[in-house]
This record gives C-alpha cells, structure tokens and sequence, in this order.
C-alpha cells in the first residue's frame, strides 16, 4: 500500500514558511495551498526547559524519564487546515495534511534536540489524531486534556 492509500485524497501540495516567535522561544508556521478554495492554515511550537512548566506537566513527564533541564516542544496551535474548518462537514479533512504537518513539527523539536512534545486539547477530533499518531494521555479526564510523545 503506497503512502496516497492511507488517505481518502491525494495529500495536497503545501507551501511552508516559518517565522520565530517574537514573544517566546518558537516557531510560527503558515501553510498554504496551491488550491483556491483552500484556506491558509498555521501551527505554533514553543521551547521550553521542562523546569519552567507547572507541575501539573512536568510532574508526569518526570515519571516518564525526563529531567528537569530536559527541553520540551509544546504544540501550541495546531490548524493545518486554516481556523475555519467546519469539522462537522469535515472538508479537507483526512488528505494527510495534518500528518505532514505534525511530522514537521516533531522534526522541528527533534532539531532543537528536545525530548518531548505536548499539547492541551479539548477537542475529538484532535484526541483522535494525537492517538493515531502515537500521543499518549498524559494529565486530565472528561474535555480538557494534556498529550504527550517522547521524542
């Protein structure tokens, strides 16, 4: 099976930019498409010592093996598809956009030589993906909850 099997569509081409966050150690990156009817999408990572989060995630990512002077990815915003995704409909969903672009976003922690990524959510939809690709509830039950993958 060819990678364009696991998609319902062929993934679309996407063009990539990427900006530092002036306001925090990160990355700001915009995604563009070569189709019209497309929006713009974007995602946002931020560095970060596991030191300087909460103890609410740091406590757990200590139990996993980390340090506190380990460097962690935080996956901050996360809209590949552009902010305006009606989920319901689900248009331009499962093209593998999301895919490559989480796969970016670990490469880009992984280059900054960080040991873990995270993220809050409270959507579905997201705790679905995050799970498809190898996330693992870390805090929090009901809605809001805390993801995490060793890098």
């Amino acid at each position: 099976m060819g990678i364009e099997d696991a998609f319902e569509k062929r993934p679309p081409k996407i063009q990539t930019s990427k900006t530092d966050l002036g306001w925090a150690d990160g990355l700001q990156f915009t995604f563009t498409f070569s189709e019209s009817d497309r929006l713009q999408g974007d995602a946002q990572i931020i560095f970060a010592p596991l030191a300087s989060l909460p103890d609410v995630l740091s406590a757990p990512l200590l139990e996993q093996g980390l340090t506190r002077t380990d460097l962690v990815v935080q996956l901050n915003e996360f809209y590949p598809n552009g902010r305006a995704l009606d989920e319901v409909k689900g248009t331009h969903m499962r093209e593998g956009v999301g895919t490559a672009v989480l796969t970016l976003l670990i490469d880009e922690g992984k280059a900054r030589v960080t040991n873990a990524m995270y993220i809050l959510t409270e959507k579905e939809s997201m705790t679905q993906f995050l799970k498809k690709h190898g996330l693992e509830s870390l805090v929090g039950k009901e809605k809001a909850q805390i993801y995490f993958k060793m890098l």
